[in-house]
């Protein structure tokens, strides 16, 4: 019989499961088209998207002006990519924003992730490449984070630089929206790059307790003496008895 302890993490167990299964969405990455690999260009490749229809796939909206996807190997703008051959510039051939929707559960928490360069032909540490980043839920515009403004100007035709950034919120209701707005509005033609953009559900705190409460049993059952288990010893059932016998006839004798 395992003991008490284990039984107790069990059974912990077994109902923080099923909250977890419940309550919990799926960590499944809710961006489309993160890294911008959609339009394939190909690997010297450029597609400029406007504000209006996407291209098939692309994922985002271009809210205003004009963003420019293209491949590492592109010749006026060589540098590898941070994720996948494909990055966008926020400043296509004008200064451009855009933003995509994505599904969340009010209540929950989640972390933003992307990754943000800037177009070295325009930009260096004395003139950086800005733009601003926004969280909102979008239906009633309230913004979940503060706007972030985001300067870049250390990037190189043989390194990028490539800058990692992480934000959280917590959702208000069932759709929220990620944007990126150009606020390097004197270089139309260059501005910030970005790559490897990522939106996932934060572990609940069911699933930490429930992580914990594994590791602690893991933690138990090995920090245990093994060794030969010995049952305990029973007492003996006593032998019957004979069945009592009748007594002896006592005849007289002749």
């Amino acid at each position: 019989m395992p003991a008490p302890s284990l039984r107790l993490v069990a059974a912990l167990t077994a109902t923080l499961g099923l909250v977890v299964a419940r309550a919990e969405p799926a960590r499944a990455i809710l961006i489309v088209n993160g890294s911008f690999e959609t339009p394939d260009v190909g690997p010297d490749g450029i597609a400029s998207i406007s504000a209006g229809p996407a291209p098939p796939g692309f994922g985002w909206t271009v809210d205003s002006g004009n963003v420019e996807v293209f491949g590492e190997l592109y010749a006026p703008l060589p540098g590898p990519s941070f994720d996948g051959q494909q990055h966008l510039d926020l400043n296509g051939v004008r200064v451009g924003a855009l933003s995509q929707i994505f599904s969340t559960s009010a209540g929950v928490d989640y972390e933003v992730r992307f990754v943000f360069a800037s177009n070295y032909v325009w930009h260096d540490t004395t003139n950086p490449a800005l733009a601003t980043v926004r969280i909102a839920d979008v239906g009633s515009a309230t913004d979940l984070v503060a706007p972030v403004q985001i300067s870049h100007g250390t990037s190189s035709a043989t390194d990028l630089d490539w800058t990692a950034i992480s934000l959280t919120f917590t959702a208000i209701g069932p759709a929220t929206s990620l944007g990126f707005t150009s606020d390097s509005i004197d270089t139309p033609l260059g501005g910030i790059l970005l790559d490897d953009a990522v939106v996932v559900p934060e572990p609940s705190t069911a699933s930490l307790c429930l992580i914990g409460l594994l590791g602690l049993a893991a933690r138990r059952h090995r920090s245990r003496p093994r060794g030969r288990r010995v049952s305990p010893r029973l007492p003996r059932r006593p032998a019957p008895r004979p069945p009592h016998a009748p007594p002896a006839c006592a005849c007289p004798t002749r």
